[in-house]
């Protein structure tokens, strides 16, 4: 049962993490540089060897639920709420993304659209105490005509 239970535990705190720290290379290096631990921490932490503290920190990083992560009642999200903030509010990126433009040409360097969309996602992150923007804002402000 405890096994079992270890399993259920192990899948939750990497559906959390899938939400910010995609699976691949670089994702424990990425979760150790966010939370200030080590790569082998967060490899452990995704193998199921945490303390509860870590569990909090990273309910509250990644958005889902503590009950959910930790005991695993009820949904992941609050209602309505899927992890992805996919509405960003338009007249805060449009002042990001002006503002982004306006210290490029101050500073007389070129930068791409692409680069906007990734600096504003993450200024906008910051904004929203998002730590880590997804690609679905990235998205969205790349989508918008200039």
């Amino acid at each position: 049962m405890v096994e079992m239970e270890n399993k259920k535990l192990i899948a939750r705190i990497n559906k959390a993490f899938d939400l910010k720290y995609p699976p691949g290379r670089g994702r424990f290096v990425a979760i150790a540089d966010d939370f200030g631990v080590t790569p082998k921490t967060a490899r452990s932490w995704c193998d199921g060897d945490i303390s509860l503290r870590s569990l909090k920190r990273i309910a509250d990083a990644t958005g889902v639920r503590r009950a959910w992560l930790i005991l695993g009642e009820g949904a992941a999200f609050n209602e309505g709420d899927d992890g992805f903030n996919d509405t960003p509010d338009e007249e805060t990126l449009r002042e990001i993304v002006t503002l982004l433009f306006e210290e490029a040409a101050g500073l007389k360097i070129e930068i791409t659209p692409d680069l906007v969309a990734t600096m504003a996602a993450e200024l906008y992150g910051r904004h929203t105490k998002n730590p880590q923007p997804t690609r679905n804002i990235i998205n969205y402000i790349l989508s918008k005509p200039a």
